[in-house]
């Protein structure tokens, strides 16, 4: 791949291993049900919490990118993450993905319209859609949804963010992976670069 050649970024949280492990298991035991076949199931590695998703993007624009980040998030205090329960996303009437609800706090919310105003500023098309924090587990894949029991809770202990991630997506036939390109610590932390770019 060319150093020009464009890319698709996204802010996210990346998950704790304890987590991201709880809901491996999780995904696991959905797998059995009858009707886990009809969903493309997230792998482990790619969980993550999407903030505010970019889209094509020249590679010159991500320390611009890093730069309005750290400065809109940078006075935003570190903060934990709760899962709640298991529903469909984004409403059951309209089903495209089995996800991980999340309970909402003001951190959350104003990192969101945070990156938000970054994105918009440096000319990215504005989001018309109010942000829903989720955590998508698995993508549907045919029209009729799957009997998912609405009452299902997660029982998993909340993690703290204390920082965001601008990733890279790549999608091949068969796979979908997510590099981390630059981790950008709250609470007036320096932007520090992966070393796996």
């Amino acid at each position: 791949m060319s150093t020009h050649d464009p890319l698709r970024l996204f802010f996210a949280v990346e998950l704790n291993s304890a987590l991201r492990q709880a809901l491996s298991q999780l995904i696991d035991e959905l797998k059995q049900e009858p009707w886990g076949h009809r969903v493309r199931w997230v792998h482990p590695e790619n969980l993550h919490v999407t903030l505010r998703f970019l889209g094509t993007t020249n590679p010159e624009k991500i320390p611009e990118l890093a730069k309005h980040a750290h400065n809109a998030i940078n006075k935003i205090e570190p903060f934990p993450l709760q899962l709640h329960n298991i529903r469909f996303f984004p409403s059951p009437t309209a089903p495209r993905a089995i996800a991980a609800d999340i309970i909402p706090t003001s951190e959350l919310f104003e990192l969101a319209y945070a990156l938000e105003e970054v994105a918009s500023n440096l000319g990215f098309t504005p989001e018309t859609k109010p942000y829903l924090p989720h955590l998508t587990l698995g993508r549907i894949i045919h029209h009729h949804a799957p009997n998912l029991r609405e009452e299902l809770n997660l029982n998993t202990s909340p993690m703290i963010v204390n920082e965001i991630v601008l990733f890279n997506s790549k999608k091949t036939e068969y796979s979908q992976s997510y590099t981390p390109l630059e981790y950008i610590s709250l609470q007036k932390s320096k932007v520090s670069s992966s070393t796996e770019v």
